[in-house]
């Protein structure tokens, strides 16, 4: 695995590795695993059935899973819309500030974890 092109791509490789009491082939395993499983529709359906409870279990999963991989942005931005649904029924349940930065944090944590996603599996094929 090129652990170069993950930290590039904002993995605290060091830290994460250190997560797993310095066990790189597990490290990296569990990152691998990460990548494979990536499946980000569950967000999705959750914020478009206006589910905020839903979307609230499925972020601070990511956010836990996130965290102790040490994938910092998409870590970051799982914090924040766990933050901004949490204790919400529905999405009506939300300010009108709190639904548009709903919607803005669900289009950059796409983004972020598309991309480490991809990052992950680039740098295993190296």
């Amino acid at each position: 695995m090129n652990r170069a092109a993950l930290v590039r791509s904002g993995v605290d490789f060091e830290k994460g590795e250190g997560r797993f009491l310095g066990n790189t082939e597990l490290y990296e395993k569990m990152l691998i695993t990460f990548a494979e499983q990536a499946d980000f529709a569950p967000a999705e359906r959750a914020y478009s059935n206006g589910d905020a409870e839903g979307l609230f279990i499925w972020c601070h999963s990511l956010k836990g899973v996130a965290g102790n991989l040490e994938l910092k942005e998409v870590y970051l931005l799982a914090s924040e819309l766990t933050d901004i649904v949490r204790g919400k029924k529905g999405m009506a349940e939300l300010s009108e500030d709190e639904a548009k930065s709903a919607s803005e944090l669900m289009i950059e944590l796409h983004g972020a974890y598309e991309r480490i996603v991809d990052a992950i599996k680039a740098a295993r094929e190296e």
